[in-house]
């Protein structure tokens, strides 16, 4: 052989080594997901009875229910998620459907839908590596940046049982990639397809996600103005066309439905409200509950009252069951240290270079568009300081601190860098365990499988 193809033989083995490293990886983190999976009782898990009831009776009937079915109604809240973007409880649905072929055994049946937030979660952890590989210098950040993901408490708990956040993570994680393939390789078919589908996904996921939709249509626009030449309007016209194309085929359909059945309430959130108005119980009406706006309070009462803030601060990083197991500040400050020490240094990094400055103010708006969104809704309708309502924030927090780290291990010799990643990496893994030891094994984890039905 000669030297050049020794080359690409030892270019190709090395590619090879780090595919079988990256799926042992991923692997290895829907392992740790399903087992915490199989040992979590429903009752630990919030909104998971009421959003597999959507899954069972879609198996069931074969076909998409209306919001108001009166097998999906909750008796305490008066409304079911079937007027809300279902796309989880479709999957879920189509693995109960394929579960249900094998055994009848009704743990079987029950984790099916769990798998759709374990895959999630998989799914999540894959393109943080892809994204890594494109953008950091140390191939140990690309594990750095999917750990930050990944293996955070509160996103490992939503990888755990049946909802609609870790998909919503998963689609956000998604379009971030295509961001970056369109601001590397500018904007062809492929990233703009793919952009798409993530812009599709996430509209038939969480509302809490959509900062991403809008920040998607700021970087695209952004990223042909940012090139400071002559836009091609042509080009710009057509791929822009692409992703409003792929994005309204795969998800266009459901608020077309939604619109005709609940008389043009497209996002079905009106509909929502006025089925609880009608069915729920007379303290959990809508009219009826209590919040800071109907108090006669301000936002800033409500943000200043120590405790709104100190609960979406901690619960962010974990909290479990129905927010009652709460992770101490010990763990709680050692997280944000790590996260928004490197998240720091990766802002300004990101900010000064001008390469990088679009993508930079785009990430910062994914952060504070979930949590402006969640200030709002407790505030006037539904006082819920819970961290999972802005995980969306999470890729943008840990791909800006991920980054920090990744400059400086490139800044400093070789061997101290691989040794700074491992260190903050392990630290990660060290914290995780940490809390499994003292929160997750003493109050959510059942023994006896049986129980997880309870």
């Amino acid at each position: 052989l000669s030297r050049r193809q020794r080359q690409m033989c030892i270019r190709d083995r090395r590619k090879i080594i780090n595919s079988v490293i990256d799926i042992i990886f991923v692997v290895c983190i829907g392992i740790i997901y399903f087992e915490w999976s199989s040992h979590l009782m429903q009752s630990w898990a919030p909104d998971e009875g009421m959003r597999e009831d959507v899954v069972y009776w879609i198996a069931k009937n074969g076909r998409l229910p209306i919001g108001d079915e009166k097998e999906l109604i909750n008796p305490i809240w008066g409304f079911s998620y079937a007027f809300l973007p279902y796309l989880p409880s479709i999957i879920g649905a189509f693995y109960v459907k394929i579960i249900s072929i094998f055994t009848s055994s009704e743990i079987a049946i029950f984790l099916a839908p769990r798998m759709v937030s374990v895959f999630a979660g998989m799914i999540t952890g894959g393109f943080a590596l892809k994204i890594g590989k494109r953008f950091f210098h140390n191939r140990l950040s690309d594990y750095l940046f999917a750990s930050f993901i990944c293996l955070l408490p509160q996103f490992v708990f939503i990888c755990s049982y049946f909802n609609n956040d870790s998909f919503s993570v998963m689609t956000t994680v998604i379009m971030l990639y295509f961001w970056i393939c369109g601001m590397q390789d500018g904007w062809n078919k492929k990233n703009t397809i793919g952009l798409g589908v993530g812009i599709g996904m996430c509209a038939l996921t969480y509302y809490n996600a959509y900062g991403y939709i809008l920040c998607s249509i700021v970087f695209y626009v952004g990223s042909w103005i940012h090139k400071g030449k002559k836009i091609e309007w042509s080009k710009f016209w057509k791929f822009g066309l692409i992703i409003a194309g792929v994005a309204i085929m795969f998800a266009g359909w459901y608020f077309i439905r939604n619109g005709i059945i609940y008389n043009g309430d497209f996002l079905g959130i009106q509909a929502t409200r006025k089925c609880g108005e009608i069915n729920a119980m007379e303290q959990y009406k809508p009219s009826n509950r209590t919040n800071m706006y109907n108090q006669g309070k301000t936002i800033w009462d409500m943000l200043t009252d120590g405790y709104w803030v100190k609960m979406l601060y901690s619960s962010f990083i974990g909290c479990f069951s129905f927010m009652s197991v709460l992770i101490s500040d010990w763990y709680i400050h050692r997280y944000y240290a790590i996260l928004l020490l490197g998240g720091i240094i990766g802002l300004i990094i990101m900010l000064v270079n001008k390469k990088t400055r679009l993508l930079c103010i785009t990430l910062v708006f994914t952060m504070i568009i979930p949590i402006v969104l969640t200030i709002y809704n407790s505030y006037s309708a539904d006082y819920q300081p819970q961290g999972r309502y802005v995980m969306s924030a999470l890729p943008g927090l840990g791909f800006c601190s991920a980054y920090g780290y990744d400059v400086i291990s490139n800044k400093i010799p070789k061997w101290l860098g691989y040794i700074l990643i491992i260190l903050l990496g392990l630290t990660w893994i060290h914290l995780l365990h940490g809390v499994y030891r003292d929160y997750i094994n003493v109050y959510c984890w059942c023994n006896d499988i049986k129980q997880i039905l309870k």
